[in-house]
């Protein structure tokens, strides 16, 4: 059997796997994901499914066309593209499972407020997203460099003083820096 029809079939076969890009919502042109990740207003994810090798995945400042608005429920992999955008999975790097530090922000403005705010689901707060080798802020201070997309992975709370993320995740019993 030709290399092509065997990777078609193995390609038919493997769990729905879906690429996400950012888009501006007006023109639905191909932004990066900091806007997303930072939930600004304006800004919405797009998922293109890997089913097929052809997939073209439009590069930042592209216009981007049959996306899909929402995530299907039946997703098993998530990949984000590089900015250059690109062709098939090959290409696209899988949304990691690493564990996050997962503190309680002020949404428009990123400053941490106590986790109470998230837990009680005060409009305006949301949780926002740390990878481990972050700097978490103290309650009152400004995060940076997360997102507020619930991630693939674990996810802890953190103390109100902050620190490293190691560090200032509670009940994190995985490796240290």
């Amino acid at each position: 059997m030709p290399t092509h029809e065997v990777e078609a079939e193995h390609e038919e076969t493997d769990p729905p796997s879906y690429v996400e890009v950012c888009v501006d919502r007006r023109t639905t042109v191909r932004v990066s994901y900091r806007s997303c990740d930072d939930a600004l207003p304006g800004f919405a994810l797009r998922y293109f499914p890997m089913g097929a090798l052809s997939v073209h995945i439009p590069a930042a400042g592209e216009k981007t066309e049959d996306a899909l608005t929402k995530m299907p429920d039946d997703y098993y992999y998530r990949y984000r593209a590089p900015e250059k955008g690109g062709q098939g999975r090959y290409e696209m790097t899988e949304v990691d499972y690493d564990p996050r530090v997962e503190i309680c922000v002020r949404k428009a403005t990123r400053i941490r407020v106590p986790d109470s705010r998230c837990t009680d689901k005060d409009p305006g707060h949301a949780w926002y997203y740390l990878r481990l080798s972050s700097h978490v802020p103290a309650v009152g201070r400004r995060a940076a460099g997360g997102s507020f997309m619930v991630p693939n992975g674990d996810s802890y709370r953190a103390r109100r003083n902050g620190g490293d993320g190691v560090d200032a995740a509670i009940s994190y019993k995985g490796p240290r820096g």
